[in-house]
């Protein structure tokens, strides 16, 4: 299976998963949701799901968030789940916000992780902004090259190294990056580890 049918047959579980485990109507039912980084791009190597979440009314409630994790950790298959608050400890380039990092088992063997962000609307809508720049730089080739990137830098634990993903798309697709070796000494040299 080529790169391209890889990312696509990934986007189809993902698919699958967030609708009968009832995920998606879970996230809907606490505000605005949008679906994020390489689900939203189609550019899926590995078992990944990022989604924003704008909360309603208030979209800084912590009494809410802990109300969804309640309602996440009750869905079939989710076996753990981590709890960061960015709005007291910020962290470089993430929402200011919170964020339930999920792990699930789907039935089938597979494991998933889903990184459930909280923020305003202000910072949903910088990352909306972000994904339509880099879908809008997209070509058949390029999306083909990150995905081919992404798996051959994949570890042992089965995913990209962190704080890779963005760097990847950074230097293809703005950085006119084609060779791996290139590649990997640029996430390097932006303080991306394992490559």
């Amino acid at each position: 299976m080529n790169a391209l049918d890889i990312a696509d047959t990934l986007k189809k579980e993902a698919d699958v998963l967030l609708q009968e485990h009832g995920l998606d109507r879970l996230f809907r039912s606490y505000g605005t949701v949008f679906y994020t980084g390489s689900y939203f791009l189609n550019l899926m190597a590995w078992r990944d799901i990022d989604i924003h979440l704008v909360l309603e009314p208030d979209p800084h409630s912590l009494e809410t968030f802990w109300k969804l994790g309640l309602q996440i950790s009750q869905v079939e298959g989710v076996f753990r789940s981590n709890f960061l608050n960015t709005l007291r400890h910020p962290g470089g380039n993430l929402p200011a916000g919170y964020c339930w990092g999920v792990r699930l088992e789907d039935g089938n063997g597979c494991i998933w992780k889903l990184d459930i962000w909280a923020s305003d609307e202000s910072d949903l809508s910088r990352n909306r902004m972000c994904m339509e720049r880099v879908a809008t730089a997209l070509t058949e080739d390029t999306r083909r090259l990150i995905v081919e990137t992404k798996q051959a830098l994949m570890l042992p634990a089965g995913h990209t190294p962190s704080n890779s993903r963005f760097h990847i798309y950074e230097a293809v697709l703005f950085k006119g990056l084609r060779d791996l070796n290139e590649i990997r000494s640029y996430l390097r040299e932006h303080g991306v580890e394992g490559v």
